[in-house]
Parts: structure tokens; sequence; C-alpha cells
């Protein structure tokens, strides 16, 4: 929170309001995204869908570290349509995704 907000309380408000489980639960069910509460893990864990990452999210690590998440990104989509789309090879289209991601970093 910024000290120089304007709206301080009301931000804090905001933050202690979805962050409580219910809401989060509300939230979770719309968009199928693992939870980061611990408390809702359980129940993820049996959802088909989410059980693969709702298992891993208390071990999960973010691998990137460079200035341009939406770069990494793209060359994600552009490697994945370019092995699915033109037939390239897939270790040819992950190297070149590997060079453009090596270039945020």
């Amino acid at each position: 929170m910024s000290k120089k907000s304007k709206y301080i309380n009301e931000s804090w408000d905001f933050i202690q309001f979805i962050s409580r489980s219910e809401q989060a639960q509300k939230y979770l069910s719309k968009t199928q995204r693992p939870a980061a509460l611990r408390n809702l893990l359980g129940q993820q864990q049996e959802n088909d869908q989410l059980s693969v990452f709702a298992q891993q999210v208390l071990t999960a690590k973010n691998w990137y570290h460079g200035n341009d998440r939406s770069v990494m990104e793209n060359a994600f989509k552009e490697m994945i349509s370019a092995v699915l789309v033109t037939g390239i090879d897939p270790v040819k289209a992950a190297g070149l995704a590997a060079q453009k991601i090596q270039q945020t970093l």
C-alpha cells in the first residue's frame, strides 16, 4: 500500500475483505485458479481440473525473473503455435523461445 494513496483505509478494507475465505471461494469458483489460502486447497485437490495445480501450490516456485513477463508469455504461445500449426521441430521451437526469453533477463 502506497503511503501517498488518498484511500489508504479503503484499500486496506478491500484487502481484508477479498482475503476472507468465503470471498476467495467465490473468486476461485469463477476463475478456476488454484487457491492461495491453505484452507481452500483441500477441496480444490478433489476437483479433477484443479487437483494437479492445487497439489503443487505449497511447493511451486516462479522460474521467470525477467523484466517483461508478456514477452515470456508470447514466446510460449508462439512456440506452441509453431509446433502445432507449422510443424516445426519442438526442440527447435523451444530453442527459439528460450532465446527470446533470455533477452528479457
